[in-house]
């Protein structure tokens, strides 16, 4: 795992049967990263569709789009 700051905006990565969101991802320049563990979980999920600077641990697995543990994150304008 690399420590990494991204830049991107926050899209729904998976909803349920009642369209509800039940992940988040990053969609950035060089790509996606689902956003896999969040301290600041619940302020993210307000922030769907606006731009943010993300910082946190990246996981690349084989075959697989990388996910970010986000450790702190910021709105961007």
């Amino acid at each position: 795992m690399e420590l990494k700051t991204i830049k991107g905006f926050v899209t729904p990565n998976e909803r349920d049967k009642n369209d509800r969101i039940l992940s988040l991802c990053i969609d950035t320049d060089d790509g996606r990263y689902i956003v896999d563990e969040m301290e600041p979980t619940a302020n993210l999920f307000d922030c769907i569709r606006a731009k943010v600077e993300v910082e946190g641990y990246v996981r690349r697995p084989p075959g697989f789009d990388p996910s970010i543990s986000v450790r702190l994150y910021k709105l961007l304008l």
